[in-house]
Formats: C-alpha cells, sequence, structure tokens
C-alpha cells in the first residue's frame, strides 16, 4: 500500500516537488502519510479523488482491516492509510 501511495504521488507531482511521507508505529496500529503538493496535481475525473490508484488501495485495505482516506488540504493532497496490527 505504502508503495501504490507513492507510485500516484509521484504520478501527480512535478519532478521538483517534495513527498513527504510519514509513517509511525504504536503497539495497535500503523499509521501512513503520504503529502503531495496540490499545485500540479489534476483534478480526479469523477469528482471525488477515487481514481484506479485510489481504488486498488481500497480494495488492499479491506483485505487486512486497514482505512485509507484521501483529502485535499491547502496546497496540498494527503493520503493516508492505517493498518490495525493484530497478535
Amino acid at each position: 500500500m505504502l508503495q501504490e501511495g507513492l507510485s500516484n504521488a509521484l504520478r501527480h507531482t512535478a519532478a521538483e516537488d517534495l513527498i513527504k511521507v510519514r509513517l509511525n508505529r504504536t503497539a495497535t496500529e500503523v499509521n501512513i502519510s503520504i503529502e503531495n503538493p496540490n499545485g500540479t496535481t489534476e483534478a480526479p475525473a469523477n469528482g471525488n479523488g477515487n481514481g484506479i490508484g485510489l481504488k486498488n488501495l481500497h480494495e488492499r485495505a479491506e483485505l487486512i482491516g486497514a482505512t485509507v482516506s484521501f483529502r485535499e488540504e491547502d496546497d496540498k493532497i494527503v493520503l493516508h492509510i492505517i493498518v490495525p496490527l493484530t497478535e
């Protein structure tokens, strides 16, 4: 899922833009955040940010009980993935 998120960010970001990746692990979950500048990103064709890359992420998340959210925030796009850890 991290690889898909990075691939999407690279596809929708200019070469000189900085993509930020944050990964945080707690005792119960892994949080992944990928931020990329919004200035060079095209609006999603269907208007809701559910392109094929995000569809794939949602399908993968469902298989492992994770959640995926996508939002535009100020001058960036943020993809947030939460993966619960089980023992």
